[in-house]
Parts: structure tokens; C-alpha cells; sequence
């Protein structure tokens, strides 16, 4: 390998500038500083493969050490610690492998070079102890590094200052370890001598035999901390035993002018001569240097234990008026009494309610002298405290002023204190006690301060308050849907205990814009109609002064079941089984919510939890935000394995080809009848072929895609592979890990997959003969774990054996905010992958707990169909976000302890202009999966999608549906996506196929066997009063519905029967029976409808489509058929009928069609069918509307709409479509 200075590489995409040279012997590489096209600088390592192309072994190294690398570049908190990569690749031209590197600043220079000029640098040459901790920073983010490698499995081997990065212009917080690349994986056998340096620990020199482990990389870092804190580069030429003993003896002879007592305990500990003896542990490490910085900055860490003493004036109004706010009374014996300063009563008292309040307190940063002291109910501006000679210093703290929440001043940095460790007291009790001062601690020890290294860019942090943002916000949602109630009939009879309630008047109103409505009883009434799950029928009541959010959870014995709703009256009717002596009253006016607010309130705190973690992974946040500025393509390389052409058409191949050759992020639209899950599917087949002990994280929000995607995994791609080599996958559980009606394990789940490993480890020895002791003690151990899995024991040995199995699974599948997965992102649990499907239904905080486990991340969904759950409603909380902070502050318990102060703080510290970008912004961003596809379409420099062959682009899009009649395949197609999509269900000559064929024999409208769509035409609202829509504003009814419609559809469903052929190919097994569903775009229909046809009888051959939420094992009389379009989406039926409902006079489309003017809505409306699309409305209404909408404004929302209806009139008159008029309809019918 020949490089020189200006020459171009990897594609002629960097030049290269200066050649950095290695102290130590020849390398098998060479590291160069070059720059781009941009003229940024990046350090690159290359390595030759010596002939004229890489053989296959040299690859498949790369590959691994790719992977490998990748895995560390996207892990949290790598940009802040380790040089990562940017680019890599095969170099022809050169024949070489490169790797592109970049650290902070594009900057590289060496701490090896700083240490040779120690006086240049003021953190190396000055002795003061503010020097000493910005250099102690900088060695606490080499030592996160190498926690970070080691949680990856890499061993670093050469900790040393030469490969220490950081930019001259800047302090060590931009230190940066690097030099790890080609480095040395756990349980991987190394080619090559150990490295002998100064990383090199005494015990290698007198044993060849031993291997290189973790703590040997701990043991480098410790000398690479002598060598910063003490000048000892003159040793470097000495052996390796000889520069260990003058390295002890420097240590060991330091006055405290160079190293601290406490610095030279911990040096002397990771370097010390006895292995066992050494700090080992990460944790250990950092929580030591954290300790050292607390001592420098004047900490005893004696006193650690002792109170942080806070001082107060009683004499100060603003302190007194807040406390009274919270609660404060002066004399409990007397509450009319006023607060006087002079009543040492009083002030003991005050002291106390200040002191219990901030027994749990967080610290906020403002600025370098002033801080922010957050209790539960009281804030306070606090600074250093003055004592009697005039020094200030944070031995006490002083209380500045009382502060609110609706100053500007607060800062974003943040450190809880520990609980109970504040002692309050007044300016005279410290003149009484001078003693106070020396009983305490220094506050310095918990000041928080600005860590530049976590800091997210203005852009970067915009996409992290967004998200921060939006959670908060759901906490206004929920708060909404706590009503208050009066009870107006309570009685037993039969054991079973009775209410009538009625909404009233809350005490604290809702934010304006979440308020729901139709009320109490509205909102109750949809919870049941549209929810399938267990909890959804019960209720929880609590008394006047249980206003907050987050309760101790309740049995559900002693929870109401929701009854009649009397919408008119707004009356609701409640029943619960009368338990004696355990039923507790229910209070006369109180407070109620559904039982799965426990879970929802729940799942906002995990969420906030998984944010938080975020600003360590400005890598994800870049990769969302920008993906190009992280886009690599490895270009096109052959797939690992045969891919079946019948089941994986050409559009899945490309789009598979580039998910598997670019990085990190893709991101893939999947109109209705592609085939996302077959080609997840695959994809997953492709990936365990190159890397068979790769894990992968499958998420969705509902659990039922998720089995679907699972059985589609198991069934299809792996069909055909033996159990033993099959990829160990689980299912994390929902909410109960047995099954509803017996005591079997959930498929699927880690204790189902636990007990199968074990039944076959134990079979498969059992059959063995002349076994080991070993064996048979495994045996006995694998019948113990097997029984505690199967009776659900806490045997701590099958808990442990449970745990090995889910973090070693290869295929984890899991919803989106699944607590396990919380547990797992928490415990830095991280998969190769990270794939969320129905990516388009999820807001930017569903996003963050599955993102961030994985390092690669394949985002699925359609941004043309339906987006995430009330983006209306956070539009408008968007729109008025000063109003909505204010309800926020105003939620009792702080929110229930769930407010995050630090994002509030930060809009309140905004101007006018920022605040208005900001809302733009989220505006922008609440369509998530949207904002990050038109991203990562130009993720090259250019608009790039793949579509029918691979273009190295970072997104794509499925173009062949296989799944629709072709004429509802190509009614979506032109109407919601351009023409793009192509029908693959069609014969030779143009017709349907007989799988998209509806076998009807009755009502004889559908004789035409090959008919997809038809319109059941009503007559317009102006020509039967009958046939108009009947609720809305007008009519002080929620919504709408429209009898006429229900009652038509009633009689459709009752002719219907399906053709004699067909049922006898269902009898014999050779075609399953038609699925139907029913749906509407409005939720008051949807319960019309199922009113109407509560009593139908499904016909021989057709069985009702339940929701994909319906758990499993249910009797098919129980499941509901007739849905709401948004609870359809991602489902599909053989035979879908759409009551459109509106029907009215007005003139503006925008009004006269409501939900339908939704082209995301109207979209999921018409492609849920698979062999017939039955359309009930008045299509002279429809054809009304859309005429008002000018045929070239494209850029309305109806305008999709109004395509559809272009296309099917011209249908109907050359018979692709069939329209049949409501009159001859129902005289056929009878």
C-alpha cells in the first residue's frame, strides 16, 4: 500500500492531508488526517489487503469488525467519549479497507503531544484545583469510553495518551479514546503479539501465557492518569517492570501540591502490583473520580453523611406567602393566626414545613453562583451563604427569594439531592449554633454543573424537547379525562351494588383545548364501544381530594363495570359485585377514570424515563434529525442467503437489498396489501444468515401486529428451518404472562421458551445413555427450573435461567413501550437491530424507549394513511403551549412528580421569536415517521427512493400489493399514491384472481362474479329527510350517525350467502371461510351499528373480523365485527361495508364531509377490503362536494378525495365499479 499526502480515497470521497505517525513499532495500518468535499477534517485508518481484491476471509473480518464498530459508534454516549466512525468501506483503487473517523471539532490532536509540552497546556501545568478538575472531566469521559467498549465486548488493549484525542483550542472535555479499531472481542482468538507499552501491565511481562482481560484496560488507564497528573514522560524507554516501579514511587513520594490523599488512593488502586487488589469495576472507577472531583472542589468526603445546611429569613414575605400557599399554618392550634417572624413558634414551624418539603429536593443550575432548590410544593433561589467575616462560600446555602415557576431564570442542568439531607434554618439560629457549620457538608458536592460533552446541539436539542414536549403534554390528555361526578341513585340488590351518576362541573377545569367532547358520558361511552381489552368496562372512584393522576393501583374487585349510558341526559349507570365487609363506599361526589389510566399514566413515566436517556445519544437524535450527516452505504453486495422469488417480488428485494447496505437508519413506506410483514420477514432470514448470533428488537405499538409480524417470521421466512436452528426469539408479554382463560404460559413468552429449552435439554440427555455426573446434576437442576416456571415460583435459579434467555434471544419481539423493554433499555441491553413497524402510528416519544436499544434502526409504516392518536388535539395544545405549561404547573403533586421541570424552564426561558420556532418546529415533527422519511429520501445529497432495484438510498417504498381486487388495489393507487403501486392480482388477462373474488350468491346485486366495489346509493339529505345524518352541534348530539345507512346495511348482511361451490370448498379444507367487517369513520355510528345488528347471524361460510387487539381464545358470539376506521387500520377483511354517515346541505366541503375530507382517513377507509368493497352513502351528496373543490388545487386535503370520486363515476358507467340505487335495492331485497 502506497498512499501519500493528496490523494483521494474511498470513492474519491476524502483527500488525504498528513500522515500521523506511530511512536510504537510498524503497524499493519496507517492513520491519516484528511478532509471532504467540505473541507472538515476526519482521521482515517486504512489497512491493505495485499492483493488485487479482499478474499473472502479478509471480508468476512471486516464485516465483523464493521459490525463491531458500528455498534459502539451508535451506542449512547459514544460521540461524547470515543473518536466514531463516520464512513467505511473498500478501497479498489488503493486495495485497502478504510475506516472514517470523527471526533469534536474535526480535530485531532494527541494528548502524547500535550504531555511532551505539559506548559503549553494550562490543565496539565497548573496546580490549582480548578485546573485539576477540568482534567479529571476529561478522564472521566475516557473511562465512560471504556465502559462503553467493554458493554460491547471489546477489549481496548492500548490505553495510552497515543491514543487520546482532543481539539488545542479547547479544554480536556474534548478528550476523546480512540485506537480501538481492529481491537480484540471477548471469546475471540487474536492473530499477533500483546501490545507492550505503558498500557502494559506488570503480570503480562512474567507470564506469556496470560490473556488480555477488562481489568488489564483499567490498569492503562490508571497509568495514563499518572502521566497527566505527574510528569514522568522520561520513564517511556524504560522496561515494563522498571517504568511500573518508578511510576509507584512518583505516585508514592507526590506532596498534596500534585496529588490529593484522595487522588493517590485511587491511582495507587489502579495500578496496583496484586490484580485482585485493583479497581476493576466501571462503576467503582467513575463514582472514585466523581469523588475526587467533589473533594477539589472542597468536599469532605468524610462528611458526606452529614446535612446540606440551608439558611433562610422568616422575615421575607415571598418565602412566608409561598409556604402559606402550599399549607402552612403558623399555630395548629389556632389556624386564624397570622405568621409572625418574631414568634420563634412560628418560625420553628415554618423551618419544619420548609425542611419536610424539601426532603426530596432537586437542584437546578442558573448560573455560576446561583441555583434553583425544587421541593414539592416550594422553589427557591439559592447562592452561596455570607458568614460573619464576609466570605462566601457554599458550606451553607441562602435562600435568595422564593421563586415560581413562571420566572425565566431556570436552567437545564439538574442534580437530586439526597433524600432528607437539607437542614433548615434561620440566619439567627445560625448565629446561636456556629456549630451548624462545621456539622455540615459543602454544597459543592451536589452543584450541578454545564457537562459540554452531554450538551445536544440547538438543533439536536429542538428534537429532544419536541419529544420531552409532546409527553408532557399527554399528561394534559389524561388529565382530561378525569371527570368529576355526583352519585344520584345508590342501591343493593342480589349482591350486586348499583349507581347513577352524573357529571359535574370540575373544581380545576381542563386545558380548553384537550377538554372532551360530549363529556363524561360521551367519552365513557366510546372507551367501551371501541376497546377490546380486558379493563376497558371499569372504573375507579375516589374522593374530592384525589385529583391527581398517579394513584396506588386498585383491585379491580373493588372497581365499578360501566352499564347503560343515557347520552341525552348524560347519565350513567354503574354495577359492581357487593362484597361484604370488603366494598368499600363509594364517596356521595368525587373523582372518576377509566382502570387503564393506572396503565397509561404508567406508561408516560417509562416514557419519561427512556427521554432522559436521550441526551446521551446525540448519535440517534443525528441519525433521526439528519441522516445524512450519519448515512454509510457499503454498496451493493450479494444477499447471504437464497431469497424465494415466489414469495419476495422484485420491489421487497431492492428495498431488502439497501435496509442490509446502508447505515444506520431506513426508512421504508408500506401502502395497504405490499407485504411489509413478508418482507420483515425475510429481511430477518437475510440478516441471521450474515450474522447468526445478531439480536434484533421487533416492536409495534399494538400487540396484535406484533403476532402477526411474529407468526408471519415463524410461518414464512423460517418455515423451512429445523426447531434446533432456528433463532431464539421471544415474545416480552403483555400484561399477564398467562392466558386469559387457563393457566398456560403465552406462546411465545420468555417463560414459554424457557420451559421449551429446558424439556429438550432435558429429553435430549434423558436419551443419552452412560451420562456424566454433570449431566445428571443439569437434569435434576433443568426438572427443578422447569416446575418453578410452570407454578410461577420466585425460585431465584429459573428467575436467573428467564432473564439468560431474554437477553441472549436473537429475534425480541415487543409493542413500543412494553415495560420489559423498558428494563432492558435501562440495564444498556442493546440489539444490532431495532425494526418498529407501523412506524407512522407512533408520536416521537412512542419512538424513544425501542430506538434507543438498538444500533441500527428500520422504521415501517405509511405516512399516506392514518398518523399517530389525537395529532389534532396535540396541534392545538402546540398552538397554545403557554397555556398549556400553565396547566401543566397547576396539576396537583407536580404532575404527580411526572412534570419535567427542566424542559418547562427552558420554554419559560425562550423570547417570543424562539418560542414561535420552537412551535413550528413540533408542528413539523408531530407527524414523526413523515418528518423522518422526506429525511431520509435525501439522506444521499439527493431525492433518492427505492422502489424497483437498490440505489443505495435510506428509504424506499413497496410498490406491489398483492392482497386487493385489482380495482380497489388501483382505486388507492391513483387516489393516495400516485400511481405507484402495481396489482400483482390479475391473470393474464386483466381479471381478478380468484383469491380477490367474492363467492356472493345473494343479494343478486353481486351476480357480476368479478365485481371489487360497489356503491349502495342513499338518497340526498335534500330529497329524504330520512337518508340525512343525523347529531352534530346543531342537534347538541356528539358526532354523527345516520339510522337510514345502519338500517340498510342491516338488511344487506341478512341476504347475504355465499355460493354454494364455495362453502363446499370450505368444507373439504380447501378455502377458508370469508371474514367480514363493517365500519364507519364515526364512533357514534359505530355504536348505532352494532345496536342494529346485535342480533345477526352470520351465514354458513362468513365469520365476523374481529380487532386486532381481540385477544386470542375468545368464542367468536363474543367478538365485535363493526369498528371505527382508526381502530381498523393495519387490519383487513374479505368483505368491508362503510357506512359513510354524512349527508347534509351545507355548501363547504371542508364542514359538509368532516372526518372524510382526511385523506389519511378516506385512505384506510377504502383499502381495507380484500375481495369486496361495499360503499353505503348518497353518492349525488359526495359528487355535490367534490364539484366545489377546484380539480387542480392538489394541495387540499379533500383533493385525494375527490380523485376517488372521479375515478369511480367514470367506473360505474363502464362497469368496473357497480352503483345500485337504494330504491331497486330494497325492492330486491324484499
Amino acid at each position: 500500500m502506497t498512499l501519500q499526502t493528496g490523494i483521494t480515497v474511498l470513492r474519491d470521497k476524502y483527500q488525504l492531508l498528513q500522515k500521523v505517525e506511530d511512536v510504537h513499532d510498524v503497524q499493519p495500518y496507517e492513520t491519516w488526517i484528511a478532509k471532504d468535499d467540505n473541507d472538515s477534517n476526519f482521521l482515517i485508518k486504512t489497512w491493505p489487503y495485499f492483493s488485487d481484491n479482499a478474499n473472502e476471509l479478509q471480508r468476512a473480518l471486516w464485516d465483523a469488525e464493521l459490525r463491531s464498530m458500528y455498534r459502539v459508534s451508535s451506542s449512547p454516549g459514544a460521540e461524547g467519549s470515543l473518536l466514531v466512525v463516520r464512513d467505511a468501506g473498500l478501497d479498489k483503487k488503493n486495495k485497502c479497507f478504510i475506516m472514517v473517523m470523527v471526533s469534536f471539532g474535526s480535530d485531532y490532536a494527541r494528548l502524547i503531544d500535550a504531555l511532551q509540552n505539559r506548559k503549553e497546556y494550562m490543565w496539565l501545568s497548573n496546580r490549582e484545583p480548578d485546573s485539576r478538575v477540568r482534567l479529571w472531566r476529561g478522564l472521566k469521559q475516557i473511562a465512560l469510553g471504556i465502559q462503553l467498549l467493554h458493554s460491547q465486548a471489546i477489549l481496548h488493549r492500548n490505553i495510552s495518551a497515543e491514543n487520546i484525542y482532543f481539539h488545542p483550542d479547547n479544554d480536556p472535555s474534548t478528550f476523546r479514546l480512540g485506537g480501538f479499531e481492529w481491537s480484540l472481542r471477548v471469546g475471540e482468538r487474536r492473530i499477533g503479539q500483546l501490545p507492550h507499552g505503558w498500557a502494559t501491565p506488570p503480570e503480562i511481562s512474567k507470564s506469556l501465557s496470560i490473556g488480555f482481560r477488562q481489568e488489564m484496560d483499567w490498569y492503562g488507564f490508571g497509568v495514563l492518569v499518572a502521566r497527566c497528573l505527574l510528569n514522568i514522560e522520561d520513564i517511556a524507554s524504560s522496561s515494563t517492570n522498571e517504568r511500573y516501579e518508578k511510576i509507584l514511587e512518583k505516585i508514592q513520594k507526590s506532596d498534596v501540591t500534585f496529588l490529593s490523599d484522595l487522588e493517590k488512593q485511587v491511582l495507587l488502586r489502579l495500578i496496583d502490583h496484586t490484580v485482585d487488589n485493583r479497581l476493576m469495576r466501571a462503576q467503582d472507577i467513575i463514582s472514585a473520580i466523581d469523588e475526587i472531583i467533589s473533594s477539589l472542589y472542597g468536599a469532605d468526603a468524610n462528611r458526606a453523611k452529614n446535612p446540606l445546611l440551608l439558611i433562610y429569613n422568616p422575615s421575607s414575605s415571598n418565602i412566608v406567602d409561598m409556604a402559606l400557599d402550599a399549607g402552612f399554618i403558623p399555630d395548629e392550634k389556632d389556624s386564624d393566626e397570622y405568621f409572625n417572624p418574631l414568634n420563634p413558634m412560628h418560625v420553628n414551624y415554618l423551618s419544619s414545613f420548609i425542611q419536610q418539603d424539601l426532603s426530596e429536593a432537586i437542584l437546578y443550575h442558573i448560573s455560576e453562583k446561583s441555583y434553583i432548590l425544587i421541593g414539592r410544593q416550594l422553589s427557591f433561589k439559592i447562592t452561596r451563604y455570607k458568614n460573619l467575616e464576609g466570605r462566601y462560600g457554599w458550606e451553607a446555602a441562602f435562600v435568595l427569594d422564593a421563586w415560581g415557576l413562571r420566572n425565566n431564570d431556570g436552567g437545564t442542568e439538574s442534580r437530586e439531592l439526597p433524600i432528607n439531607s437539607i437542614k433548615v434554618r434561620t440566619q439567627r439560629d445560625l448565629s446561636r449554633e456556629p456549630s451548624l457549620i462545621a456539622e455540615s457538608q459543602n454544597w459543592k458536592r451536589y452543584l450541578p454543573f454545564e457537562d459540554t460533552s452531554s450538551n445536544l446541539k440547538t438543533n439536536l436539542a429542538n428534537l429532544y424537547d419536541f419529544i420531552r414536549c409532546t409527553n408532557q403534554l399527554e399528561l394534559l390528555m389524561r388529565d382530561s379525562e378525569l371527570f368529576q361526578y355526583e352519585i344520584l341513585e345508590h342501591r343493593i340488590e342480589e349482591q350486586t351494588e348499583y349507581l347513577v351518576i352524573k357529571e359535574i362541573d370540575r373544581q380545576r377545569p381542563a386545558f380548553m383545548s384537550l377538554q372532551l367532547e360530549g363529556g363524561l358520558a360521551a367519552y365513557m361511552q366510546r372507551e367501551v364501544e371501541l376497546n377490546t381489552q380486558k379493563d376497558t368496562s371499569l372504573v375507579v372512584l375516589t374522593p374530592e381530594n384525589q385529583a391527581v393522576l398517579r394513584l396506588d393501583k386498585v383491585d379491580p374487585k373493588e372497581c365499578f363495570s360501566i352499564g347503560e349510558i343515557d347520552i341525552e341526559n348524560k347519565l350513567i349507570n354503574l354495577r359492581r359485585t357487593a362484597i361484604a365487609g370488603l366494598s368499600i363506599k363509594p364517596p356521595q361526589k368525587g373523582w372518576i377514570r377509566t382502570f387503564s389510566m393506572f396503565g397509561q399514566i404508567e406508561l408516560v413515566r417509562r416514557r419519561k424515563e427512556a427521554i432522559e436517556r436521550l441526551t446521551s445519544h446525540s448519535y440517534l437524535l443525528r441519525s433521526i434529525l439528519a441522516p445524512g450527516q450519519s448515512f454509510i452505504s457499503t454498496g451493493d453486495i450479494p444477499f447471504p442467503a437464497p431469497v424465494p422469488d415466489e414469495q419476495v417480488d422484485i420491489a421487497k428485494q431492492s428495498v431488502m437489498k439497501d435496509i442490509l447496505t446502508t447505515r444506520p437508519i431506513y426508512a421504508l413506506q408500506g401502502p395497504p396489501g405490499t407485504g411489509k410483514t413478508t418482507m420483515v420477514a425475510h429481511l430477518l432470514r437475510q440478516i441471521f444468515a450474515d450474522d447468526p448470533v445478531a439480536q434484533v428488537l421487533v416492536t409495534a405499538q399494538a400487540h396484535g401486529a406484533v403476532d402477526v409480524l411474529r407468526n408471519k417470521v415463524n410461518n414464512d421466512a423460517f418455515g423451512d428451518v429445523a426447531e434446533e436452528n432456528l433463532p431464539l426469539a421471544i415474545r416480552l408479554a403483555r400484561p399477564d404472562v398467562y392466558t386469559e382463560d387457563t393457566e398456560e404460559l403465552q406462546e411465545g413468552s420468555v417463560e414459554f421458551v424457557a420451559r421449551q429449552i429446558l424439556d429438550r435439554s432435558i429429553k435430549s440427555l434423558s436419551d443419552s445413555l452412560n451420562l456424566s455426573a454433570l449431566q445428571k446434576e443439569w437434569i435434576n437442576l433443568a426438572r427443578e427450573m422447569r416446575d418453578a416456571i410452570r407454578t410461577s415460583s420466585t425460585d431465584a435459579l429459573a428467575q436467573e435461567f428467564c432473564e439468560l434467555v431474554k437477553r441472549g434471544a436473537n429475534i425480541t419481539y415487543s409493542t413500543t413501550s412494553a415495560g420489559d423493554l423498558e428494563e432492558l433499555a435501562r440495564d444498556l441491553q442493546s440489539y444490532d437491530w431495532a425494526i418498529v413497524e407501523e412506524a407512522g402510528k407512533c408520536h416521537g416519544f412512542d419512538l424513544a424507549l425501542p430506538l434507543q436499544a438498538g444500533h441500527r434502526w428500520l422504521l415501517i409504516g405509511d405516512q399516506s394513511q392514518l398518523p399517530a392518536y389525537r395529532i389534532k388535539d396535540f396541534l392545538d395544545a402546540i398552538n397554545e403551549l403557554d397555556e398549556a405549561v400553565k396547566h401543566l404547573v397547576a396539576l396537583p403533586d407536580r404532575a404527580s412528580k411526572l412534570l419535567d421541570f427542566e424542559w418547562i424552564n427552558k420554554w419559560r426561558a425562550l423570547d417570543d421569536t424562539q418560542k414561535e420556532k420552537f412551535k413550528e418546529f413540533c408542528k413539523e415533527w408531530l407527524k414523526t415517521f413523515e418528518a423522518i422519511f422526506k429525511r431520509c429520501e435525501k439522506a444521499t445529497g439527493r431525492e433518492s427512493l427505492t422502489i424497483d432495484k437498490p440505489i443505495g438510498a435510506a428509504a424506499g417504498m413497496l410498490s406491489m400489493q398483492y392482497r386487493m381486487h385489482p380495482s380497489i388495489g388501483t382505486l388507492i393507487s391513483e387516489s393516495y399514491y400516485g400511481g405507484k403501486i402495481k396489482n400483482l392480482t390479475v391473470d393474464e388477462n386483466g381479471n381478478a384472481l380468484d383469491r380477490v373474488r367474492a363467492p356472493i350468491k345473494s343479494p343478486k346485486i353481486f351476480e357480476d362474479k368479478n365485481i371489487g366495489i360497489l356503491w349502495l346509493e342513499m338518497p340526498p339529505a335534500w330529497e329524504n329527510a330520512d337518508a340525512a345524518e343525523k347529531g352534530g352541534a346543531k342537534q347538541s348530539t356528539p358526532r354523527y350517525t345516520n339510522p337510514m345507512e345502519s338500517e340498510t346495511i342491516k338488511m344487506l348482511v341478512n341476504k347475504l350467502e355465499l355460493r354454494d361451490q364455495y362453502i363446499e370448498r370450505i368444507r373439504i379444507g380447501e378455502s377458508k371461510p370469508l371474514k367480514l367487517a363493517v365500519l364507519s369513520p364515526y364512533n357514534q355510528q359505530v355504536g348505532l351499528l352494532r345496536k342494529t345488528l346485535r342480533d345477526y347471524s352470520f351465514p354458513v361460510g362468513i365469520e365476523p373480523k374481529e380487532a386486532l387487539q381481540a385477544k386470542s381464545g375468545r368464542s367468536t358470539s363474543r367478538l365485535k365485527f363493526v369498528h371505527t376506521v382508526d381502530s381498523f387500520q393495519g387490519n383487513e377483511a374479505d368483505i368491508i361495508i362503510v357506512s359513510l354517515v354524512r349527508n347534509n346541505m351545507r355548501q363547504d366541503p371542508a364542514t359538509a364531509l368532516g372526518f372524510l375530507k382526511e385523506a389519511a382517513r378516506t385512505n384506510v377507509l377504502l383499502s381495507r377490503a380484500q375481495r369486496l368493497l361495499v360503499l353505503v352513502g348518497s353518492w349525488e351528496f359526495f359528487v355535490k362536494q367534490v364539484s366545489l373543490i377546484p380539480p387542480e388545487d392538489d394541495t387540499r386535503e379533500e383533493w385525494k378525495f375527490r380523485r376517488a370520486i372521479t375515478l369511480l363515476d367514470e367506473w360505474f358507467k363502464t362497469g368496473q365499479a357497480v352503483k345500485v340505487n337504494w330504491d331497486a335495492f330494497a325492492e330486491k331485497i324484499k
